[in-house]
């Protein structure tokens, strides 16, 4: 499958674009949690899918995507304005509404409880977290109402 957005740099930088129009605070480890959850929810809600061409890996503190991670810390800033197909911005508003203002804290334990986190890190460190094990979750997508979820009325799904 065709990944929904063009890189993950782009979610990155409409990650972090919303978070300053909103003045919230964004660190790196949040940026990195809210990419894994948006991976994950994006695949839960759309078969398997995957938002952003990215391949996340378990990492001391949690799951981090290499690239990003490296883009990051060398303090490379936005050079351009992510533009999104329908379906990926309006999952995006969907997801940040519901994740962008929790705490960091908050991400985080929502990362650790997630199967397919758990499933990967058995591998030890540097082991793919693979898109296909957030299937598995989909049951659970329905119960909390992630945006987009195929369990929702066709009224509440995005575009």
């Amino acid at each position: 499958m065709v990944p929904a957005t063009r890189s993950g740099l782009d979610v990155s930088f409409w990650l972090l674009e919303r978070a300053a129009g909103e003045r919230i605070p964004m660190s790196l480890p949040k940026l990195r949690w809210l990419l894994y959850l948006a991976q994950a929810h994006y695949a839960i809600a759309r078969e398997g899918a995957k938002l952003m061409p990215a391949t996340f890996l378990v990492g001391d503190e949690g799951p981090l995507e290499p690239t990003l991670d490296l883009v990051f810390q060398a303090g490379i800033e936005n050079p351009w304005t992510p533009s999104f197909s329908e379906t990926a911005e309006a999952f995006l508003d969907g997801f940040w509404k519901r994740f962008g203002a929790l705490p960091a804290i908050a991400l985080h334990k929502l990362v650790v409880g997630d199967p397919a986190w758990k499933r990967a890190q058995e591998n030890g460190p540097g082991s793919e977290i693979q898109v296909e094990h957030h299937r598995a979750a989909k049951a659970a997508a329905h119960k909390s109402g992630i945006p987009g979820s195929r369990g929702k009325p066709a009224a509440e799904l995005p575009a």
